[in-house]
């Protein structure tokens, strides 16, 4: 490939980066699952948008990822399972470690196509004690037993052991996400710091990002 026709596909590729965040801007998801039929790279100008400075473009970037692989899914899983693959090496040492966002991704993803969930969920959840990527997992857990409880109680025992980890964005998505699957009884099962201690979440109902205790988000299943 010549230096000009290098020049051209990156300017493409930036001009496709620019036009996929507005539209996620505006929240416009109807906008962006038509955009995702004529745009063959969508799946992999959202993945690089989940590496956005502005943290409310990552939230709906990973939302926009569940909605367009709805339509993707339609036509073909072959290409989630190749973008799948390709997000859990981003979270192993090999690479770096760079995949930040990439378990709610994940998640979100898994969520919208609950028919890879047997093939891919436990394969996330074996990375729950990989650096840093304990909350993530557990926040992608708590979204995925909000819809389907039956298929996060297999991973009882995970969740308990993030439920007594040091950082209390883990141990707070693990508590919500135990309590949606049914795997504790009530908020008295909980440690006091944990069920009181402010997470972030995000509200899928409004595109917006908030913060709030354990015992608030366990309640609003819209939120994780």
């Amino acid at each position: 490939m010549t230096k000009s026709s290098l020049s051209l596909a990156s300017s493409r590729t930036k001009r496709r980066k620019e036009a996929v965040r507005e539209i996620l801007l505006k929240r416009d998801f109807t906008g962006l699952v038509e955009y995702s039929s004529q745009d063959k790279n969508i799946l992999r100008t959202l993945s690089s948008l989940l590496y956005d400075s502005d943290p409310l473009v990552v939230r709906r970037t990973i939302e926009g990822l569940g909605r367009v692989s709805v339509r993707i899914g339609e036509r073909g899983l072959e290409p989630l399972r190749r973008l799948i693959r390709q997000m859990l090496w981003s979270m192993n040492d090999e690479s770096g470690s760079i995949g930040w966002y990439v378990p709610e991704a994940i998640g979100e993803i898994l969520y919208n196509l609950p028919t890879l969930q047997g093939e891919y969920l436990p394969i996330l959840i074996s990375n729950l004690e990989t650096e840093p990527f304990g909350a993530g997992i557990c926040r992608a857990m708590a979204r995925i037993s909000g819809r389907f409880p039956g298929t996060v109680r297999p991973f009882a025992g995970e969740l308990l052991i993030s439920l007594g980890a040091a950082d209390i964005k883990e141990s707070g998505w693990a508590a919500v996400a135990m309590m949606r699957a049914g795997l504790i009884s009530g908020w008295s099962d909980v440690p006091r710091n944990i069920r009181e201690s402010e997470i972030e979440y995000y509200n899928f109902a409004t595109g917006t990002i908030a913060r709030g205790t354990p015992v608030i988000i366990s309640s609003a299943p819209d939120c994780s």
